[in-house]
């Protein structure tokens, strides 16, 4: 198993792996062109024999917040802490760009995401708080969107 920073080279096979990855929305290619042209430091893929089966990005927000924009594991490689490697990668590249808080949003019902979340937040002393709620509908797709917006910081 290895972990990497993404690579616009990676987009095709990124999006494969999302489009697979429930409940991760599936964003253009020209998004992770974006992400991974000009936030590479910050989004990695986790690889195992050649094959993508984890991946995590994120943006810094402002000075000192970290935004986590997608995080998945391929189903079949759940419950076995690759999230958990994943986050530390992620929140390490955070901290070395001098973000305090890390945010990130999980859909209400998505009570493994959350779980571990908490989890990994209490093996690394950060104190996990649910900030806001983010909700809004798209009228160009008719879809409504309801997430929970949660913060982690050191405790």
């Amino acid at each position: 198993m290895n972990i990497r920073n993404c690579l616009p080279s990676d987009i095709d096979q990124v999006r494969q792996f999302v489009s697979q990855c429930k409940p991760l929305g599936l964003h253009t290619a020209y998004t992770y062109w974006i992400l991974f042209t000009y936030f590479s430091t910050t989004c990695f893929v986790m690889e195992e024999t050649g094959q993508i089966i984890g991946f995590v990005s994120g943006v810094r927000s402002n000075e000192d917040i970290f935004f986590i924009w997608q995080l998945g594991v391929k189903h079949e490689y759940r419950s076995q802490g690759y999230s958990s490697l994943l986050l530390e990668k992620v929140v390490t590249a955070a901290s070395s760009l001098g973000c305090k808080k890390i945010q990130f949003s999980i859909e209400p019902d998505n009570e493994k995401s959350l779980k571990a979340s908490t989890s990994f937040a209490r093996k690394h002393q950060l104190s996990i708080k649910r900030i806001d709620n983010v909700y809004y509908v798209d009228s160009l797709s008719g879809k409504q969107e309801n997430e929970v917006l949660f913060e982690m910081s050191p405790a």
